[in-house]
């Protein structure tokens, strides 16, 4: 602290002593630097505006206030950067750097969880005319809706961004998102165009291929179109053996169940416990038809001791209330 005191009465002597020359300017310059090392820029505007030699625009203003902001946001601090960013916006609101503000703000709001905020910001950014920061905020805003689970607003932003966006990881995302939402919302036919149009994208991954093949096989069983879902998640299995995999098997049990292929229905569940048996959720989630297809048979002595297990020994809280809502049905 003591140094920049110290630097700072030096070259103000020197800009008070020796205007309009060479060595003030220079001064000028030193003193700027310490103000916005120092994160005090405010005060530097009051001093220069008693300096007649010193010309600072209203654009060299804003972009002097927006460095002062850059130290402290490399700092990694969040709650700091959104004082200075509000500081920089309240000023500078149509600003030369507006649209990095309003994002990275949007950002820290969402590290610190407030997303409504961080959306608001995000919303700003996605109506400025075409920025860098554009396609990213709109993508994130379409990230946090769904995480809230407001998958109407997420579909939204999704689809404003394949309108838009010109990235095409983010066209990508854009599109996966888009088919997640409308699955979410039960608009089935919607889903499967969603997923062509994955599968179809020049830039899709082979990661993104599988998840589209997917949401248009679960599409099927949605809408009742069994054995042609049966078909097509039996190719994910096949290809994916991931998270995908597990999905597809329990949706293959559940249109077996639809189909009462109760055998088929149990052979299936068993077939995923023991080939990917790493994908809890899914396993939980297969076991419940599983014991749906004993109590179709009639035989609830094993449909009690499948859901018995599933309460005693699975980790998911969903399956285990599942279970215990089931068997609550059979009178236990």
């Amino acid at each position: 602290e003591d140094k920049f005191e110290n630097a700072l009465a030096i070259y103000k002597q020197v800009v008070s002593q020796y205007p309009n020359t060479e060595q003030s300017q220079d001064a000028l310059l030193g003193i700027k630097n310490i103000y916005v090392e120092t994160n005090n820029v405010d005060e530097y505007f009051k001093y220069i505006k008693n300096v007649p030699s010193a010309n600072v625009s209203l654009a060299n203003q804003d972009s002097i206030s927006f460095e002062a902001a850059e130290q402290v946001i490399a700092q990694n601090n969040c709650d700091k950067t959104i004082v200075e960013l509000s500081k920089y916006i309240q000023r500078f609101a149509k600003g030369i750097f507006a649209d990095k503000a309003f994002y990275l703000r949007g950002e820290c709001y969402a590290k610190l969880k407030q997303n409504d905020k961080a959306i608001a910001d995000f919303n700003i950014v996605g109506e400025m005319k075409q920025n860098a920061y554009k396609e990213k905020a709109l993508l994130k805003a379409g990230n946090i809706s769904f995480e809230q689970k407001k998958y109407d607003n997420a579909l939204d932003y999704y689809n404003d961004l394949t309108e838009i966006a010109e990235n095409k990881q983010t066209i990508l995302e854009a599109l996966l998102g888009a088919m997640r939402s409308l699955f979410v919302l039960n608009q089935y036919p919607q889903t499967t165009q969603k997923a062509i149009a994955v599968a179809n994208y020049q830039a899709a991954t082979p990661i993104a291929k599988q998840e589209a093949k997917l949401y248009a096989a679960k599409s099927a069983v949605m809408e009742a179109k069994y054995t042609e879902a049966i078909v097509a998640l039996n190719q994910v299995y096949d290809e994916a053996k991931n998270q995908y995999a597990a999905e597809a098997k329990y949706y293959v049990a559940l249109a077996q169940l639809a189909l009462k292929q109760y055998e088929q229905c149990q052979n299936t569940a068993f077939e995923l416990a023991e080939n990917l048996p790493s994908y809890d959720y899914w396993v939980g989630k297969a076991f419940l038809v599983l014991a749906d297809s004993y109590i179709a048979q009639n035989n609830l002595f094993q449909a009690k001791a499948t859901l018995e297990s599933l309460i005693d020994n699975h980790q998911s809280t969903e399956i285990k209330q599942n279970a215990t809502d089931k068997l609550k049905q059979l009178g236990e």
